[in-house]
């Protein structure tokens, strides 16, 4: 049997679409167990990719992921829906991608079932349990952290010089992030949004946040001119998503009572 997971619900029907390996195609995995990280997503909305953890699976194909920070799993994933869609064959081929437990159709996809999944953390602390998943949690040590600013710096190494930075990076990762810019960013992006007054700065997180990515993005410049300002702005813009998220709950458990 042929999965693909995904927070959208009602899907019947999946089209080859062009991804990071540049060909058109349906992605699906033959356990469904290490795909429901795909469908998780931090609080802003920003998938969960490898800005928040490595996974993937043993030399026994059992699915492990490793944590990037502490609680990031509860950020990610908990409470956080996923839909599981059994798929038709369309003509799945095997080994085109680096990852040998990813098969690939050029066709479109015919749903053929589905499976709802109120919390992704939930079902895999279950998996767990029955020895059918493993999970890394976060250490505090100089290892593990090492662990952790190698993945990041490759990150922005791959997709980050010279343009723009998501916030969760900065968020998160953000003396590894610092670090990172200063070594990368050369003198010609160095000049960009220099010599801003505060009402300038707030004027440009104003169209950030206005703007065709919802302020989930800023320049690198940005960040490397006015790193206290633009913590401050990431922060706010959290502190907000955790406030209503928090009177959500709330008035949810009201209602059970």
């Amino acid at each position: 049997m042929f999965y693909h997971i995904s927070s959208t619900k009602g899907l019947t029907e999946l089209e080859p679409r062009v991804s990071t390996h540049g060909k058109s195609w349906v992605y699906a995995l033959t356990d469904f167990s290490i795909g429901l990280v795909f469908a998780g997503r931090d609080y802003l909305g920003n998938k969960a990719d490898d800005k928040f953890t490595k996974f993937g699976v043993t030399q026994d194909d059992i699915p492990e992921i490793f944590e990037y920070y502490s609680g990031c799993l509860d950020e990610i994933l908990k409470n956080k829906d996923a839909y599981i869609y059994e798929l038709e064959d369309s003509g799945f081929l095997a080994n085109q991608t680096s990852w040998r437990v990813e098969w690939v159709s050029p066709n479109k996809t015919k749903v053929i079932g589905e499976k709802y999944v109120p919390d992704i953390l939930a079902e895999i602390k279950k998996l767990e349990k029955e020895g059918k998943f493993i999970i890394h949690y976060y250490e505090n040590t100089p290892s593990y952290n090492e662990f952790v600013r190698e993945r990041i710096e490759n990150l922005l190494d791959t997709y980050y010089t010279h343009c723009s930075l998501n916030v969760a990076l900065i968020k998160h990762y953000e003396g590894i992030v610092k670090d990172w810019v200063a070594k990368n960013i050369d003198e010609n992006y160095q000049k960009n949004y220099k010599n801003l007054n505060s009402e300038q700065i707030q004027k440009v997180f104003n169209d950030l946040d206005n703007g065709e990515h919802h302020g989930k993005l800023v320049p690198t410049e940005m960040f490397y001119n006015y790193p206290q300002e633009t913590v401050d702005w990431i922060n706010k813009k959290y502190e907000a998503v955790l406030t209503q998220n928090t009177t959500k709950e709330n008035l949810s458990n009201d209602r059970t009572k």
